[in-house]
């Protein structure tokens, strides 16, 4: 796991920055790669690295080089991930005569670019997220995994010496180079407001810094006097169905699931795992312990400091001592409290250069700073309910609203308008009531968002849908949000995250799965079993209190927490430049009540004041 950074300009052109500059920019990153770090620049390229030792620790320095400078089959590859079946790839390329001198992936995946080139890509199992260079079709390639588990932004940028591209694992990377301008995208600080997600398709919370999106592809032509860029989507997903019975289907389900678990394993390092309590994060472990009996697990929650003490409901707490005294593991409890809470809010968002996600994003960055003693890496059940329908308090909603539409009973509501209704932090319809109307013009009336959702549910008959595009949905925006916030927040901490749900192999089987397998109903619809798939499947191998838990989200007080967050964006000028006075005044004096729209107002509020400081207007404002 790793930082990647990459400065690309034209054969004929020569970069606009210093080797000393490249430096500054990669190390804004070193809490991503506090093991090593590595450089490799010429005339017109510049490829930078900081690395966290996982995989075999001696080698696998970066940027990874092949062959000679002057060598047309010169390569050069910066690679941020783990590629879990990268000794089946290598075996492969074995028989084909390739030779290796180090057992890391990263040399696997050069030497297999080398071979196969993009082709590559749907042989990886694996997080990444990569840049290579390729001298003999002088072109830089940047990919990202088709989960997005692992981020790239970039942004093409014009400087004295012409344009260049700026790519890095985080924003701030990115806008540490000296041409560019940051400015918020205000498109995306709306859309942030209703989704809480820090980007909207290809873009970001910086106007001009790209994201590249899961499963994409962007190739850099650097031939020329300027560099010229072009995108595809290189994962498209299965679109067939498996024919299996619901028992077949159990049995597979244990096994896909139990395999990509074993896979997500791979490491020279010792392995942790978070422990909720939940269903998704027990499987991982109760399989986890097969390979490690001395297995630590983790938890957070709001508790004082002497557990021994407290009486009210532990919740997360509670349920995760439950499982791991039923399994077996050495479980760690690690306190959060308010003034923690408010402490490290502001301070991962002056980190990052990013709003948070979820409140709980304050919960794994805490807890996660504790396992970096222990343990580099831990697993997280970031996916399963995305991918195998565990949102009841959501599909089972809309379920109902799509078989009472049948009967007009929900007043001409479309589809997009109910999952709005159901999702939406900030609602659209109240946006001219929050933001100010330069910055709902610079945001064009969330037109983007809608446009975005409107690829999702196009048609306004409900009878044309079903459960899986409310799934689809989920997946845009819900799961985008977790595994950036695990990531950052892991990251933030010098440890791995990995997450055995959100693996290719995993997606394509409950995605070829009918979805009355995931979701079931009884014939009153007042019933639902979430999960059904997975449930079943694990049916025996976790304990029963876990398999019967309801889903819990935010299981943090965030809601009362934030008061004191409230009350300093009362005093915040560029909040009062954004936002209307009467909601400034709302939020600022009633966070508490109004903590839907608080959450992300105030952590908009929080951005701009870390990001801007005491700047008196935004261009927008």
């Amino acid at each position: 796991m790793c930082g990647v950074l990459g400065i690309v300009s034209a054969k004929g052109r020569t970069l606009s920055v210093n080797e000393k500059t490249v430096i500054k920019m990669r190390d804004i990153m070193k809490h991503r790669g506090p093991d090593g770090e590595g450089l490799w620049m010429n005339h017109y390229l510049a490829f930078a690295h900081r690395r966290l030792s996982i995989v075999d620790l001696k080698h696998g320095q970066q940027p990874f080089q092949l062959g000679g400078h002057d060598s047309m089959d010169h390569q050069v590859l910066s690679f941020n991930g783990e590629i879990y079946n990268h000794l089946f790839i290598r075996s492969e390329m074995e028989a084909l005569g390739v030779q290796f001198e180090t057992h890391s992936d990263t040399e696997t995946l050069a030497k297999a670019w080398a071979c196969w080139g993009p082709q590559t890509l749907p042989k990886l199992r694996g997080m990444f997220a990569f840049a290579i260079y390729e001298a003999k079709y002088q072109r830089v390639t940047l990919v990202r995994d088709p989960m997005g588990v692992k981020p790239l932004y970039y942004a093409h940028v014009q400087t004295p010496n012409g344009s260049e591209v700026v790519f890095a694992s985080e924003p701030l990377s990115v806008l540490a180079h000296p041409s560019i301008s940051m400015q918020p995208d205000w498109v995306t600080v709306s859309s942030y407001l209703t989704t809480i997600r820090t980007t909207l398709g290809s873009r970001s919370m910086y106007e001009g810094v790209n994201v590249l999106q899961p499963g994409e592809l962007v190739e850099i032509d650097v031939s020329d006097h300027q560099p010229q860029l072009s995108s595809r989507f290189w994962y498209q997903g299965k679109s067939d169905s498996l024919v299996l019975t619901l028992e077949e289907a159990i049995e597979e389900t244990r096994a896909v699931v139990t395999d990509s678990i074993d896979s997500h394993l791979l490491s020279d390092v010792v392995n942790s795992t978070f422990l909720s309590g939940g269903l998704d994060s027990t499987i991982i472990t109760a399989r986890t312990l097969h390979h490690n009996s001395d297995l630590k697990t983790w938890c957070t929650g709001a508790i004082p400091a002497d557990v021994s003490t407290f009486k009210g409901d532990l919740s997360d707490v509670e349920h995760a001592l439950m499982a791991s005294e039923t399994l077996g593991t050495d479980h760690q409890t690690v306190p959060l409290n308010h003034r923690q809470f408010n402490e490290m809010w502001p301070w991962i968002i002056k980190q990052t250069g990013l709003p948070l996600s979820t409140p709980n994003q304050v919960s794994i960055y805490h807890v996660a700073k504790h396992i970096a003693g222990h343990a580099k890496v831990v697993l997280s059940g970031e996916g399963a309910d995305e991918f195998f329908a565990g949102y009841d308090a959501q599909l089972f909603p809309f379920a109902n609203y799509l078989i009472n539409s049948q009967g007009k009973d929900h007043r001409g509501q479309t589809p997009l308008d109910f999952y709005l209704q159901m999702t939406s932090w900030v609602p659209l319809q109240l946006k001219g009531k929050v933001l100010n109307p330069a910055v709902m013009k610079e945001a064009n009336q969330d037109y983007c968002l809608l446009e975005a959702l409107q690829k999702i549910f196009p048609s306004k008959q409900a009878e044309e849908y079903g459960l899986a595009h409310m799934m689809m949905a989920q997946r845009q925006f819900n799961l985008t949000g977790l595994l950036e916030r695990l990531d950052s927040s892991t990251m933030l901490a010098s440890i791995e995250g990995r997450t055995p749900f959100a693996d290719v192999r995993v997606v394509e089987f409950a995605d070829q799965m009918p979805m009355d397998f995931h979701f079931a109903m009884n014939e009153t619809l007042d019933k639902v079993n979430a999960k059904q798939l997975l449930r079943r499947a694990f049916e025996g191998y976790v304990p029963e209190h876990v398999l019967n838990r309801p889903k819990a989200s935010f299981p943090l007080p965030f809601q009362s927490w934030m008061a004191d967050q409230g009350q300093a964006m009362l005093q915040s000028n560029l909040a009062k430049d954004v936002f209307h006075p009467e909601a400034v005044a709302l939020i600022g004096q009633q966070s508490a009540q109004q903590w839907a729209a608080a959450w992300p107002m105030l952590n908009i509020s929080l951005w701009l004041e870390s990001m801007w400081g005491s700047q008196a207007a935004l261009r927008a404002a």
